[in-house]
């Protein structure tokens, strides 16, 4: 710690000052002793000046802090406001050089307690197991509904011959696919039972960093069922590439396990804020998991609801794969058509299987998540044009985007 030229003059009056009282309480016992005794005292001699003791401030100050150190932080604490008090109250006193704050909290409603948040919470998450061709599977999902709406991730469902859902009162349900959207990794599932809890939702646009998080769900296989983890919003509206595809996610370091995508990331009042979905998986990463934000999740879940499908995304009316090398082309790398969709915009255009894509209206797209980002700007019935390769010769062919269906 550093001490000013300031703070050492200051201990050097108070030493002072300390000696001059024990030397006046010192005269005042000696008189009082006399006039008891009734003995006229002689006459004082001639004051002599005070005594300066020599005393080293600063190692006295050092010495102090070293104790205060080794008893306690609670001591560091009351020692530090012991000489600072003084010289705040002077600057108080000099005038209004202090501006009064008011602080609001950031939090909004009622806030529980964590046993109160998994109560509210817990009764709407449901384990969700899957059937394959060649394996099971277990995930979470979240109610949506009273009449057995269920919110879950896509990749849970993917490839499920059969899918069953268990309630929080133990009953399984067979469950149907309403529909799943891959872009954001969400489906709607379908039971029918009776006296389901619906989650209550919140707002994740509201959402601040520090806040408090407890995801909710299944982790590792259904004996863990209704497992909840705490911790905080470590970030909002996180832009995260997963499996070529960039998205929007909330960041949270609750604890996120296999089997508990689908489930419920909850807030301080106990409303669903996100349906955890990713955690990042290494030997050098601790706390990153991901949940998307149900405000980006409810509208797919109603289009899926409504349609099948989500409306009002465009399509090019190809299916494509990721070239690094082409061999005998004008272009190393782009995006190559494996097949054209009959009827579509690309068909009518004249693009064939083996086109090499390598831009969208001027803008370069050499791989299928670059090529589908571009498109995604533009809505079914716009036309675009696409720049390609057909061996070694380049074609531009404009190109009425469609609605992408399923």
């Amino acid at each position: 710690m550093f001490y000013s030229q300031h703070d050492i003059d200051f201990y050097e009056r108070e030493i002072d000052i300390t000696a001059q009282l024990e030397q006046a309480r010192a005269e005042e016992a000696r008189r009082q002793t006399q006039a008891a005794e009734d003995v006229q005292p002689a006459a004082d001699p001639a004051p002599e000046p005070p005594v300066r003791r020599r005393i080293r401030p600063m190692r006295r100050l050092l010495a102090t802090a070293a104790a205060a150190v080794l008893l306690s932080t609670g001591s560091i604490a009351a020692y530090d406001r012991l000489y600072v008090q003084p010289r705040f109250d002077a600057l108080l006193a000099a005038g209004p050089q202090v501006q009064q704050v008011e602080f609001k909290p950031v939090s909004y409603g009622a806030q529980l307690t964590v046993p109160e948040i998994i109560d509210k919470a817990l009764p709407s998450v449901v384990a969700v197991r899957v059937q394959g061709p060649w394996s099971t599977g277990t995930g979470s999902g979240v109610i949506m509904r009273e009449d057995g709406t269920i919110l879950t991730n896509q990749h849970v469902i993917a490839g499920a011959q059969s899918i069953t859902v268990r309630t929080y009162d133990g009953v399984e349900h067979a469950a149907r696919l309403i529909g799943a959207d891959e872009k954001t990794d969400l489906a709607v599932l379908k039971i029918e039972a009776a006296g389901l809890k619906a989650a209550t939702f919140g707002d994740s646009d509201r959402l601040v960093q520090g806040e408090l998080a407890v995801a909710i769900g299944n982790p590792l296989d259904l004996s863990l069922e209704g497992s909840a983890t705490q911790g905080i919003i470590s970030g909002t509206s996180r832009q995260i590439e997963v499996y070529g595809r960039t998205m929007t996610y909330i960041q949270t370091d609750a604890a996120i396990n296999p089997g508990n995508s689908g489930g419920a990331l909850v807030n301080g009042r106990g409303e669903v804020i996100g349906i955890n979905s990713v955690k990042v998986s290494s030997g050098d990463v601790e706390g990153l998991g991901f949940a998307i934000p149900v405000n980006i999740a409810l509208p797919v879940a109603e289009e899926l609801i409504s349609h099948g499908y989500v409306s009002g995304r465009p399509s090019i009316g190809i299916s494509v794969e990721n070239r690094l090398y082409v061999p005998f082309s004008g272009a190393g790398q782009g995006v190559s058509v494996a097949q054209v969709t009959p009827g579509s915009g690309a068909e009518q255009a004249g693009i064939q299987p083996g086109d090499l894509i390598v831009a969208l209206n001027g803008v370069e797209t050499l791989s299928f998540d670059a090529l589908n980002n571009e498109k995604d700007k533009y809505k079914p019935g716009d036309t675009v044009t696409l720049t390609l390769y057909r061996g070694t010769e380049q074609h531009q062919v404009d190109v009425v985007l469609g609605e992408m269906v399923g």
